[in-house]
């Protein structure tokens, strides 16, 4: 399973750096550097967590709550990122979002 195609793709924002390697590339390093492979675990713990604090933060919080603390995590993102893709990222209607960037705007 773990070699199998991705069901997506990632599109940079600005100007970005990429490297790639093979899955079984990545485990022959690991095995021969073992401060490779906990570099590696720790990463792959910390994503973990990140992505289960999201998930339970989508299903709790209110718009409100979910477009607030985007705010404070990540502002810059604003000028960035057409908004109907952060209010989709967000789990939040467009027009709420909409509703929501007017009322902190000056």
């Amino acid at each position: 399973q773990l070699q199998t195609p991705a069901h997506y793709t990632v599109e940079a924002l600005t100007a970005s750096s990429m490297l790639r390697m093979g899955y079984q590339q990545l485990q022959d390093l690991m095995d021969k550097h073992r401060s490779l492979e906990r570099m590696v675990r720790l990463a792959t713990a910390a994503a973990l967590y990140g992505v289960m604090h999201r998930q339970a933060e989508i299903m709790a919080f209110s718009a409100e709550q979910k477009f607030t603390t985007f705010l404070q995590r990540s502002p810059h993102l604003l000028n960035m990122v057409p908004h109907k893709y952060l209010a989709s990222y967000l789990a939040i209607d467009a027009s709420t979002f909409s509703k929501l960037l007017s009322s902190v705007r000056i």
